[in-house]
């Protein structure tokens, strides 16, 4: 993605890009009675600055379900990332 402004304090500096995202995803790994892997589901949500083309910043909130015959539970999962691209 490349911002119509690249981020940047001054006259000539702007905001930089947005950009808003949702991801579900599911995993199965129950085959017959074996493996018995168990079932996760999960919901992400992402805010991402593109500082300009080459430099973002990823801000993410996951949320996963998981189930299995022996243990079961959920996370909530705050991550960010810093990403330069050369």
């Amino acid at each position: 993605m490349k911002p119509k402004r690249n981020f940047g304090l001054g006259t000539d500096g702007g905001p930089g890009a947005w950009e808003v995202a949702l991801r579900y995803s599911t995993l199965d790994l129950n085959y017959g009675w074996w493996p018995r892997g168990g079932k996760q589901e999960s919901i992400t949500g992402a805010l991402n600055w593109h500082l300009n083309p080459n430099a973002k910043v990823k801000f993410e909130y996951v949320r996963a379900d998981v189930s299995h015959d022996l243990y079961g539970g959920n996370a909530d999962i705050f991550q960010t990332r810093i990403q330069f691209a050369f």
